[in-house]
């Protein structure tokens, strides 16, 4: 049985090798993988981890996530040095029943991302039925997500349909106040709108001005907002090419709550670090959180709300000093009324490093998966499956 997961983990260099910082990817997959271990399955594990440059580049390897899994599973886990081809296809032949392979990083392979024919047909090959997990890459339509189902039955997975259910809550009825929040250190081009290539953040900011309650912004996205009205944001920057459609959004609208304070330094070691009203950044300075005003904002806003979706840290979580916003405004929230949804790696970490990740209602496996599903209530990966 073929069991797509998502792995997508940034590895950690400890001592010169690569380890995983964060297992909550892997922890998400374990139920799944125990009641198919218990079942006597031959389970074949296929993930894609970051975006390998060259082929064979060591972070981008899973040799690591197959370390920690045997681990926690307590158990071996056979890790393979590819996913494809007959040696592959040899060593899954004589895999017994109750035993684990991890295959290699499928995007090792350009033909991944292409959705290649004859590439899915070779997964095809490489199990009799799939089972798929991996909602946090079903935004993609890549051959080990949506070619492959052309050539095995494929099923939704328990992490799969509990991701799908409770993101549709949020879609079709959530309670009320909806708060969204967003943030985030990047915002990635993903698709277009009038020939624009506009990132999914600002498309689910859009949709949400007018279904939720409120938007409260941080990080790269709220500085963008900013400099597109013409505040000063010092050296942050942001993308020209969206600057049109970052004006179509008011800074005056009641629902989009942008910080109205920021803490700033000259650089990521936190060299004059201070705090800076909104407007008042000095040409010099570079963003790196929500200032304490805006902290107390947001946090009076979530103490009413009834669900809140939250992407992306407020701040540079990362460094500790600029972590402060992220983990106020997210202790304001475990201590709420409200159904908490959060998603997204940058996301989790910063809960799970501020100790508060196990007080949310809900932890999504996925970043950008979970913010186009938010958008559109549905992924390519999502529509070939069976459900079972």
């Amino acid at each position: 049985m073929l069991y797509r997961a998502t792995y997508d983990i940034t590895l950690s260099q400890r001592r010169n090798r690569w380890v995983v910082p964060d297992d909550t990817r892997i922890r998400e997959t374990l139920p799944t993988l125990r009641w198919l271990l218990k079942q006597r399955s031959k389970i074949v594990i296929l993930s894609w981890l970051g975006r390998p440059q060259p082929p064979g580049e060591s972070a981008s390897r899973m040799n690591p996530v197959a370390a920690r899994l045997a681990h926690l599973l307590n158990r071996p886990v056979l890790k393979l040095d590819d996913c494809v081809g007959p040696a592959m296809e040899e060593a899954i032949a004589k895999l017994k029943p109750g035993q684990i392979i991890l295959l290699e990083n499928v995007r090792f392979h350009p033909e991944e991302e292409k959705n290649d024919p004859a590439f899915s047909r070779q997964l095809g090959r490489l199990a009799d039925l799939m089972i798929t997990d991996a909602f946090g890459q079903s935004h993609r339509r890549v051959a080990s997500i949506v070619g492959v189902t052309n050539y095995l039955k494929s099923y939704a997975g328990p992490l799969m349909e509990r991701e799908v259910e409770a993101l549709s809550r949020v879609v079709e009825k959530p309670r009320r106040p909806l708060v969204v929040i967003i943030g985030g250190g990047k915002v990635k081009s993903e698709s277009g709108i009038g020939g624009q290539r506009v990132p999914s953040k600002l498309r689910l900011i859009k949709k949400y001005l007018s279904e939720a309650d409120y938007v409260l912004l941080g990080g790269v996205i709220a500085n963008m907002l900013l400099a597109s009205a013409g505040i000063q944001t010092g050296r942050s920057t942001y993308d020209p090419a969206l600057l049109n459609f970052l004006k179509s959004f008011s800074p005056t609208n009641h629902r989009l709550k942008l910080p109205i304070d920021v803490m700033v330094a000259q650089d990521i070691k936190g060299r004059g670090f201070d705090r800076r009203a909104v407007g008042r950044v000095r040409p010099n300075e570079f963003i790196f959180d929500i200032g304490p005003d805006t902290t107390e904002l947001y946090a009076c806003i979530i103490q009413k709300a009834r669900t809140v979706v939250w992407s992306g840290p407020l701040g540079l979580t990362e460094v500790t000093k600029f972590a402060r916003g992220t983990k106020t405004v997210a202790s304001a929230l475990a201590q709420s009324r409200a159904v908490s949804i959060v998603g997204g790696g940058d996301t989790l970490a910063a809960l799970h490093k501020a100790k508060l990740l196990n007080k949310m209602s809900y932890v999504s496996t996925a970043g950008g998966a979970m913010l186009e599903f938010l958008e559109k209530g549905t992924l390519p990966g999502i529509e070939p499956l069976r459900i079972n």
